[in-house]
């Protein structure tokens, strides 16, 4: 039997996903760098938790955002709110685990145009559904801002 190779250019026309998942590692690897640069290990066990004890496959993007939130609390470095981490969270999923494509009419213009809707489900078992566009520029923001907060916090912990 044959080596199977993936279709890859099935996949070029969804760039918000992989920029979503992309943006969403990069906050998840800064809040491990806060972490690992707050317990201050020696030299010699920094790899150790930065690679391996913090791995996103065993501590998880949540389990980061609690231990981010008790230090922020203690230290107080800076304002942010923990709905914006859930809420990025939430995005990520969104577009990590749902996307099709519907065509939506202008109820003004009854003019049509095709968007990808984003679907999860809420805590209180409610579907939600929203733009593909909409959500994108929400997690744009977010990551902008969040992004910005965790950087000062790593300023203030390397000394700078």
């Amino acid at each position: 039997m044959g080596k199977y190779k993936p279709n890859l250019e099935a996949f070029k026309r969804r760039p918000d996903r992989e920029f979503v998942i992309d943006r969403f590692n990069y906050i998840e690897s800064i809040l491990t760098e806060i972490i690992v640069a707050y317990i201050k290990p020696p030299p010699d066990r920094y790899g150790l938790l930065k690679s391996i004890v913090f791995n996103n496959s065993i501590v998880s993007f949540a389990s980061k955002v609690k231990l981010f939130f008790h230090m922020n609390a203690t230290e107080q470095w800076i304002d942010l709110k923990k709905d914006s981490m859930h809420r990025l969270l939430q995005i990520r999923n969104q577009f990590a685990h749902s996307g099709a494509q519907w065509l939506i009419a202008d109820k003004d213009t009854g003019e049509g145009r095709v968007c990808i809707m984003l679907e999860s489900v809420s805590g209180s078992g409610k579907l939600e559904q929203v733009d593909s566009e909409v959500a994108l520029d929400e997690f744009t923001q977010l990551v902008v801002e969040i992004k910005d907060k965790l950087h000062v916090v790593l300023k203030i912990l390397k000394g700078e």
